[in-house]
């Protein structure tokens, strides 16, 4: 039986300037979508993903044709759209119940589906809703969570932290990666040794990542090709969750 890994996340559709200055913007799948390639890349043939993505309702018919174009993907992994109520964005809906419900239920069904420990592994605001589940789920939660590029402040379009939804409450196996030179304003690198600090869980380990995309600013240092997406060095940090995961 492959073994499974779950990543939590957000889909979105980016238009991307300046990958070549000679030619018109690029527009293609951001936000997790850059973690699940990389995944698929890097996994054995023994490990599948499971991934628990929210998207918009106009595109998940889209978001799911790219699923399909994925060797690892599981055959129950989850497109779950955004909540009718919450159409124009989480908000703050990252750290209610009703979120951690609504995850609850669709990992419910994964472990019917198939018997196996299910891990979360959320990256940038992913990382605000994969705290909240462990957090709240004393029972029926994921097995163990992944935190990638931690939201540790907030800034004008981010108002919810891994504070804010409940890390200090977790009691799952919590692995935090983080890139050294990180320059986003909501995930700056200096907010790592104190963020593991917080993690109460009996397993946990901090990971500093080196290499790669840096020196970023602004905006830029949010995205997907900096240092705060592991531009360059995926792969690696691919390696370094899935040998955390398969450890006793």
């Amino acid at each position: 039986m492959a073994r499974r890994i779950g990543v939590i996340g957000s889909f979105v559709w980016d238009v991307i300037y300046g990958r070549d200055p000679r030619i018109l913007p690029i527009e293609e799948w951001g936000g997790i979508a850059y973690a699940l390639s990389g995944l698929d890349a890097a996994l054995s043939d023994d490990w599948e993903i499971v991934p628990l993505i929210k998207v918009g309702s106009d595109l998940a018919d889209h978001a799911k044709r790219f699923l399909a174009t994925l060797r690892r993907i599981a055959d129950d992994a989850a497109v779950i759209e955004v909540p009718s109520d919450h159409s124009a964005g989480y908000g703050r809906f990252r750290t209610a119940e009703a979120h951690a419900t609504d995850v609850a239920a669709v990992m419910t069904v994964l472990r019917q589906l198939a018997p196996v420990p299910l891990w979360l592994v959320g990256t940038s605001k992913g990382t605000v809703s994969a705290v909240n589940v462990a957090a709240r789920l004393k029972t029926g939660g994921p097995d163990g969570i992944v935190l990638t590029s931690s939201i540790t402040r907030t800034a004008q379009q981010t108002s919810e932290t891994v504070f804010d939804a409940g890390l200090s409450e977790v009691r799952v196996p919590t692995l935090v990666v983080h890139h050294e030179q990180d320059a986003c304003v909501v995930t700056p690198a200096a907010d790592a040794q104190g963020l593991i600090g917080r993690v109460r869980a009996p397993r946990k380990e901090l990971r500093l990542i080196q290499g790669g995309a840096g020196g970023a600013s602004g905006e830029t240092a949010c995205g997907p090709f900096s240092a705060h997406g592991y531009f360059g060095v995926d792969g690696e940090v691919v390696k370094v969750i899935a040998d955390w995961i398969r450890q006793p």
